[in-house]
């Protein structure tokens, strides 16, 4: 009897990754069983063993198309959703895994919320072998807890288009009716074609994160792959380029609202903060010199643990110091690094400024002269990336200034921290109210 589920169609682009292919066809089968699917491999060309891997598989899901000569990523991706039959789309990479059921849970979602055209999840980072990839530089402020293998993805994609950040990442489905509307993968933005198609799907459908935790894919860092290979200030020009479009889109349709966004943004937890339960208070923290005593953070943190913070490092040294601060409190799960030690692009900067609008305080590690100016200056732009005119005096967020380690030990400097945060609490739900923009 034929199913009642709509049919699956994955499409799996292949150039010169024959090691990898086995594996991923096999996780491709182990993700569905509720779901009829269909595989579409594309051979983009490829001049490795790549047929001798193939030939072992003999199943009627899989279905095997040729280019003689590579093409690249997109035009291989058009060839292959031109001969996908199902409702549901999909693709993936040769060096990256399906979790298993993975296809079933996303499938699942979009059957149960008719409304959402594009559905994606959380990942896990693995390396060349296959093993979790923990202390990885790639996406480090969605990595929780710090340092390990787990991507907790943004979950407001709304925000796509405003800070040019593709943390959409490689565990995705989405309806053919989203697919006719949107059309092809563009050849000529070779490592950003992704991207680009997920801000064309968010002018014509709603995309959402499927709610769970649990990551749904592994995603696979090794130094052959295609986005290692990449130029990163070109890829970051693309994916500027491609931002801009959307947003002067959106403007032109009229369904372009920052104040929305940064609504959005702040209930679903840009940027996954907070990891585990809710906080009290979310606190950035600038970190010091290496000159520093390291004892004064441990203390600050493990005395709140009600409390997230979120380590800033702009320097060598600094990140140094986090690193070690990281270790020292076993990868605390109130704890989160953010590394601008390279920060020079201005996806970068600008993520780091929404973090900033959205925190309830700051405490600056380093000497007093150069911190009340540096902390009120990135306070206040953090709202600059959303709001044309922002309240900054009001919204901008309190700060404590270099606490030593007994003030911290202290009874007093609790009891101060809390009053603080509480107080701004209230000023920010005031202001956001006569903006008519719901406070968390």
């Amino acid at each position: 009897m034929p199913s009642l589920k709509p049919l699956i169609s994955v499409v799996l682009p292949v150039y010169n990754q024959a090691r990898y292919l086995a594996d991923s066809i096999q996780s491709v089968f182990a993700a569905h069983q509720k779901f009829p699917l269909e595989l579409i491999v594309v051979d983009d060309g490829s001049t490795d063993n790549f047929t001798q891997v193939f030939q072992e598989f003999h199943d009627e899901r899989l279905r095997l198309i040729r280019q003689p000569q590579n093409q690249g990523l997109a035009a291989a991706l058009n060839t292959g959703f031109g001969h996908a039959r199902g409702q549901l789309l999909s693709w993936t990479s040769a060096d990256n895994l399906y979790e298993p059921q993975c296809l079933d849970i996303l499938a699942s979602f979009l059957e149960a919320q008719p409304t959402i055209g594009f559905v994606y999840g959380n990942v896990r980072l693995i390396d060349e072998l296959g093993k979790p990839a923990m202390q990885s530089n790639y996406r480090q402020l969605d990595q929780a807890p710090q340092d390990s293998s787990v991507l907790l993805l943004p979950r407001c994609p709304e925000a796509l288009p405003e800070w040019h950040d593709n943390f959409i990442n490689a565990c995705f489905l989405y309806r053919r009716s989203v697919y006719e509307q949107v059309g092809a993968f563009r050849s000529d933005l070779a490592g950003a074609e992704d991207f680009d198609y997920w801000l064309r799907v968010g002018l014509v459908s709603k995309l959402a994160h499927v709610g769970l935790a649990q990551p749904l894919y592994r995603y696979r860092l090794h130094d052959q792959s295609f986005t290692s290979r990449l130029e990163t200030g070109k890829l970051a020009q693309l994916a500027e380029s491609c931002a801009r479009l959307a947003r002067e889109e959106h403007q032109r349709r009229g369904t372009r609202d920052p104040l929305a966004i940064l609504r959005r943004a702040r209930e679903m937890n840009f940027h996954a903060v907070t990891a585990e339960a809710s906080s009290e208070a979310v606190v950035a923290l600038f970190c010091p010199d290496s000159t520093i005593e390291d004892q004064r953070l441990l203390e600050l943190i493990g005395s709140q643990s009600a409390t997230c913070f979120v380590l800033i490092a702009r320097t060598v040294e600094q990140r140094s110091f986090a690193d070690r601060t990281n270790q020292a409190l076993h990868s605390a799960p109130n704890l989160r690094i953010i590394d601008l030690t390279q920060a020079t692009e201005l996806p970068e900067l600008t993520s780091l400024m929404f973090v900033m609008s959205s925190i309830d305080g700051v405490i600056s590690l380093t000497e007093p002269e150069r911190s009340l100016e540096e902390i009120a200056q990135t306070a206040g732009r953090g709202l600059l990336a959303v709001l044309p005119q922002p309240p900054i005096s009001a919204l901008a967020c309190p700060f404590i200034v270099a606490p030593d380690a007994a003030s911290i030990r202290a009874a007093g400097f609790s009891q101060q921290f809390r009053q603080v945060i509480r107080s701004f609490r209230t000023t920010r739900a005031n202001v956001l109210k006569e903006l008519a923009l719901p406070s968390e």
